[in-house]
């Protein structure tokens, strides 16, 4: 995990940053790449689903139903490092600039309907933005979590190793049950795979 040095930024958005806005998004970036689900309740603004501007299929791929998302089941960026970028401001909106080093996307959501994908590209950079309302810094309308790939996969452990401990060994365990937690095992070993790491 590496953080920029911020300094003053020149162009049409020459003011510089205020440091707790950078701070803001430096907080919510680092929650999210270590797996931290409901960041978004406190830290972010979104606006409604309804009011936000969709593609030409009606679709906002960006958008999630919630302000707490699911490592198991939601769309998410899996991502290895990042670096915060130059700052930049025009006094109401502070624009932070975020690298990503990209190991996969996902494709579906939900246990079992969610896969993973190789990253087309081995880098995105996505521009945070930062509003002040009620005298605290907020990221509105966040893009999809970028969570780094290790906090995924300690996520998909935790409930993996409770569910052959304690669920998988009960004769009341449902076969909904069971295929749910094996297409969970089929989603953590395929990560591991995109990660590097040897299921």
């Amino acid at each position: 995990m590496l953080a920029a040095a911020l300094l003053p930024a020149a162009g049409a958005m020459a003011a510089e940053a205020p440091s707790a806005a950078v701070e803001r998004v430096r907080e919510f970036v680092a929650g999210e790449f270590a797996g931290a689900e409901d960041l978004r309740a406190s830290l972010a603004l979104i606006v409604p689903a309804t009011q936000r501007p969709r593609t030409a299929s009606g679709e906002d791929p960006d958008a999630l139903d919630g302000q707490v998302f699911s490592l198991v089941g939601d769309a998410l960026v899996v991502v290895s490092r990042y670096e915060l970028g130059v700052a930049e401001s025009d006094g109401a909106v502070v624009v932070v600039p975020v690298d990503f080093s990209v190991v996969a996307t996902t494709q579906g959501q939900g246990v079992g309907g969610r896969r993973f994908v190789r990253a087309a590209s081995a880098s995105e950079r996505v521009r945070y933005r930062v509003l002040l309302r009620k005298g605290e810094w907020l990221v509105q309308d966040p893009p999809l979590p970028h969570v780094s790939a290790q906090a995924l996969l300690q996520s998909y452990r935790k409930q993996v190793d409770y569910a052959k401990e304690k669920l998988l060994p009960l004769p009341q365990t449902s076969r909904a049950q069971r295929e749910t937690f094996a297409a969970m095992e089929r989603e953590m070993n395929a990560l591991q795979v995109l990660a590097g790491e040897t299921p």
